[in-house]
């Protein structure tokens, strides 16, 4: 006949390992949540980026007009023909430097909002790893806990715990 206490023990052992198993399973869930988390914050400033690049840019062009028409004030104060001549060229010079400028800044905005939606991708891939890492632990543990409660079986039939003749059983 079985030892009451050897049977709560194996009990015990099958118990924890359930209980480590659900854990392995949430833990992996509780992380990709954060992943997908932090995938749709990424993604957000990633549209963030991009908006901001927009207005820098067109600030940059408005400065870019406004020093443009200054100077064009300035030719005209100074008695120069502001239709004829390195005037306009002057001008036009400017407003291809303003526009290089534009350019340089909406590309800078535009790389920091490629980043960001590079780390939106890692963190959907990290969600679904970490999902995976959870259901392989758990699976772990519930062999591991198969494999103690197996060898606690056959140790305690050795002595004749369960019913065994207590011969050894070699495995």
């Amino acid at each position: 006949m079985a030892d009451p206490i050897s049977m709560v023990a194996l009990g015990a052992t099958v118990a924890g390992g359930a209980v480590t198993a659900f854990g392995k399973m949430q833990e992996g869930q509780a992380s990709a949540e954060m992943y997908k988390y932090k995938a749709a914050v990424a993604a957000q400033n990633a549209m963030y980026e991009q908006a901001a690049g927009d207005v820098a840019a067109q600030r940059s062009g408005m400065k870019t007009r406004f020093e443009i028409g200054q100077t064009r004030a300035t030719q005209g104060a100074s008695n120069l023909d502001v239709f004829r001549g390195s005037a306009p060229e002057v001008r036009d010079s400017m407003h291809d430097v303003g526009l290089q400028e534009q350019g340089i800044t909406r590309a800078n905005f535009l790389r920091k909002a490629y980043g960001e939606q590079e780390e939106a991708k890692l963190d959907v891939f990290a969600g679904k790893e970490a999902r995976t890492a959870g259901e392989i632990g758990a699976a772990g543990s519930l062999l591991s806990t198969a494999g103690s409660v197996s060898d606690k079986w056959l140790q305690g039939r050795s002595i004749g715990l369960f019913g065994g003749s207590g011969t050894k059983v070699l495995v």
